[in-house]
């Protein structure tokens, strides 16, 4: 492997199977995993999940969102090898995404997309919403859940490689196409 960074995202649908392919696919670079979602709980842990300030708790949940979404900047300008990133970036958010990989001096990303039907994600979110951390907040109405799947589809600001998680990954055969995207060559989807 090169002196380059490797700066990989995961991807997907909320429950398209992104925490565990990120968790995998770390372990197979031998970098470290920065997930948005365990630094959003922790920092409720610590700062509470119930809004302190009288906001609502929908604005109280973004806030936490957004010092998360921070976090993992700051963490990856300081990883000297690069990481694996996992969370649920939107297409609208493409801007802020691009603005947080300049200010952790990354140049180009490679992207994982979890590839699941909506509705498969959509039953697996509703079935694992009773254990989650309270600061996930309610059920997404089917309203959110139309928007969330409007605006799903890869940020496609570097290499994207299509993973389908309804079915096993090969993470060695994915691990290989991330350090061959990260050296910025043209590389067929593994």
């Amino acid at each position: 492997m090169s002196n380059r960074r490797t700066t990989v995202l995961v991807n997907g649908l909320p429950a398209a199977g992104k925490s565990t392919l990120a968790s995998a696919l770390a372990r197979a670079l031998g970098l470290p995993l920065i997930s948005k979602d365990v630094i959003k709980e922790t920092h409720a842990d610590v700062l509470g999940a119930q809004p302190p300030d009288g906001r609502s708790q929908r604005e109280w949940n973004g806030a936490l969102g957004a010092a998360a979404s921070e976090t993992m900047w700051a963490l990856l300008a300081h990883a000297p090898l690069g990481a694996v990133l996992e969370s649920s970036w939107r297409a609208d958010v493409r801007k802020l995404v691009a603005q947080g990989l300049a200010r952790a001096g990354v140049k180009q990303a490679v992207e994982i997309w979890c590839d699941v039907p909506a509705e498969v994600a959509r039953a697996r979110d509703d079935a694992r919403h009773r254990a989650r951390h309270a600061v996930h907040g309610s059920f997404m109405t089917d309203a959110e859940w139309s928007r969330m799947v409007q605006d799903a589809e890869p940020l496609g600001m570097g290499p994207v490689c299509r993973v389908d998680t309804t079915t096993s990954v090969d993470v060695a055969a994915l691990a290989s196409w991330c350090r061959t995207a990260a050296g910025h060559h043209d590389v067929p989807t593994p």
